[in-house]
């Protein structure tokens, strides 16, 4: 086979190595005969110049016309970049996160204080924790959430923690601030963040509780792993607070009431139903 440099999002070029394309297929649980046919048919396209995206993209298509539960686990970080371009629909999915682990959610609230008013992103509570969580979303890849982030999300962290969520639970102050982020985070950020006791949650982070991890333990897969939905489509259901699949699932008439035709909801319903027809994890993590 011959060698290929492929660009990465960072726009590095690196060898094009098949194992690890063979590792991330069988990571995401494609059976070998679907990793075979996967690699066949895209030798065909390989060639130098080739960016991580293009390749990704060419791998999605493979997937899901082989397996769409397994391509929804291949394609989960890309689906989470589609819920944007702006940030605010990546609040919602991470207070639908929460609230499925337990906590009681409410996303934009305005809080005072000592210094000046915040608008938080999620504050979530659990069993008299509340929880002040900022929200950094990106939508490409190669970007990190630094060390200014996680300063930045304390600063506010601070701000606040003495001061309770005006007309929300009587003035109960915060008991923890946390960085949620679609992205991996820097060394520094991390650093910084156990040194203050910022909490941190980010793509492969912490290692047994990530967010990875947490929508894949319990099926929490965004409206954007559906392979047939458009941008049009996706909008609608945005606009709507339809971020997960599962609100969708076995569910066509959700749909239709949103206007989509009966064929188009049916597909989809189905659509979303093999993709959460995933046994949840054995061992789920916490949250």
């Amino acid at each position: 086979m011959r060698t290929f440099r492929i660009q990465k999002a960072t726009h590095w070029h690196e060898p094009f190595r098949e194992d690890k394309l063979v590792h991330s297929l069988q990571r995401v649980g494609a059976n070998p005969e679907h990793v075979t046919a996967v690699l066949q048919r895209l030798r065909g396209r390989l060639r130098s110049g080739l960016t991580t995206d293009d390749l990704a993209l060419g791998v999605s298509s493979e997937l899901s016309r082989l397996d769409q539960r397994v391509a929804a686990h291949y394609r989960l970080r890309r689906a989470i970049m589609e819920l944007g371009p702006e940030g605010y629909p990546f609040e919602r999915y991470v207070a639908k996160i929460f609230s499925h682990y337990g906590y009681a959610t409410l996303v934009g609230q305005h809080v005072p204080g000592r210094c000046i008013s915040h608008e938080v992103d999620v504050i979530a509570e659990r069993a008299g924790r509340r929880l002040m969580v900022e929200c950094k979303y990106h939508n490409r890849r190669g970007v990190q959430s630094d060390a200014k982030v996680a300063m930045y999300t304390w600063a506010r962290f601070e701000d606040i923690r003495d001061r309770g969520a005006a007309g929300h639970g009587g003035g109960h102050a915060f008991d923890e601030g946390w960085l949620v982020t679609n992205t991996k985070v820097t060394s520094d950020a991390l650093n910084f963040a156990r040194c203050v006791g910022l909490k941190v949650l980010g793509w492969g982070y912490p290692a047994e509780a990530g967010l990875q991890r947490l929508i894949e333990a319990a099926a929490l897969y965004p409206i954007t792993c559906l392979p047939r939905l458009s941008g049009t489509q996706r909008r609608v259901l945005l606009q709507h607070e339809v971020l997960l699949c599962r609100q969708l699932a076995g569910q066509p008439e959700v749909l239709r009431k949103l206007g989509f035709s009966p064929g188009t909801a049916a597909q989809l319903a189905l659509d979303a139903q093999q993709i959460v027809q995933l046994a949840d994890d054995p061992a789920p993590p916490t949250l």
